[in-house]
């Protein structure tokens, strides 16, 4: 049992052939607590991206104001011979480019600073830290040559790169953005599947002699394993199980995208989420809250996202062929 006091949240491991959630739920209410079951609601959210892509296009939009003025002055305002100057080696175009490449590299660069830090400390530089190299490589010389040029007192202004972080800076943001973007249609695709699993289901109580003594609708994620449920004609299985009495035509176009419904019969398997057309049907739940099919899909897809695949190609098993061949 891990608690968590400040955002209130507790997470139990358990046994499902020896609890459940529904059990659990009550002992909690016991201590007097009122608990309510944590949904996929948080994982979709994550999955969503809504923050990053807010994050990254923000850091996009800056870079490319900051990035588009710095090209337009280092381009068609470099003069040295003619260029008007504020102090002995300093030009305005020069001032110009420092100040919006110092924006950038505080407003946008600071993301990659960040995460270029933490890569150094656990030794395992990534591609932030690349980015910073290159562009405060091209920021701090660009500044040392105007120092070095001020301290001189020269006439003419010193070459600067002051545009090339703003413009790295754009461009990488740019492609960040992106990806957010494109994997945010994923999350968007998963809500929707979420969304058609119902949130409540009836179970049936049964007394000493096998018969029904009462229903009671509860939540869909306090149902545990061996549980009985009713569904009704026009109804939504909610959570996978094993039809025990009842025919019916389910409707699983929402997994398999299958427009005609299915025939279940007794002893045939029901998915969460899927709609019951025309018959009534008692089924035995088998596979609970994150073990249900849609969770398995949003949980498959939330590490697809968030791991890397390695690829380790054999060289010597590559050889080998060849040589054979030679």
């Amino acid at each position: 049992v891990t608690v968590t006091l400040s955002s209130e949240q507790v997470a139990i491991d358990y046994n499902p052939s020896v609890t459940g959630p529904r059990k659990l739920h009550r002992a909690v209410q016991d201590t007097g607590f009122e608990p309510t079951l944590a949904n996929s609601d948080e994982r979709l959210h994550t999955l969503s991206h809504s923050s990053d892509i807010k994050k990254w296009g923000y850091a996009f939009l800056l870079a490319l104001v900051m990035a588009l003025p710095t090209i337009f002055v280092s381009n068609f305002h470099f003069q040295p011979c003619k260029a008007y100057f504020i102090l002995p080696g300093l030009s305005r175009h020069n001032l110009v480019l420092f100040i919006f490449s110092t924006i950038a590299q505080i407003g946008v660069g600071r993301y990659f600073y960040k995460s270029a830090y933490l890569s150094v400390r656990s030794r395992a530089i990534n591609m932030d830290f690349l980015i910073v190299l290159a562009t405060s490589i091209a920021y701090i010389y660009s500044l040392a040559v105007v120092i070095i040029a001020m301290s001189l007192h020269n006439n003419t202004t010193p070459r600067t790169c002051f545009e090339t972080g703003p413009l790295l800076l754009a461009f990488v943001s740019a492609g960040r953005w992106l990806e957010h973007k494109a994997k945010s249609k994923t999350a968007s695709a998963l809500a929707k599947l979420s969304a058609m699993q119902p949130s409540e289901g009836i179970l049936l109580q049964y007394n000493s002699n096998g018969s029904v003594m009462s229903e009671e609708i509860i939540s869909a994620g306090l149902l545990q394993e061996g549980d009985d449920f009713k569904v009704v004609p026009g109804g939504k299985v909610p959570v996978d199980g094993i039809v025990r009495s009842g025919t019916s035509a389910i409707d699983e176009s929402m997994l398999t995208g299958e427009a005609l419904p299915v025939v279940k019969a007794a002893g045939d398997a029901v998915y969460g989420g899927s709609v019951n057309q025309n018959g009534l049907i008692i089924v035995t739940a088998t596979r609970v809250s994150d073990d249900s099919t849609i969770a398995q899909i949003i949980r498959l897809v939330e590490e697809a996202q968030t791991s890397k695949i390695c690829v380790c190609v054999p060289l010597i098993s590559m050889q080998a062929p060849i040589q054979r061949l030679a």
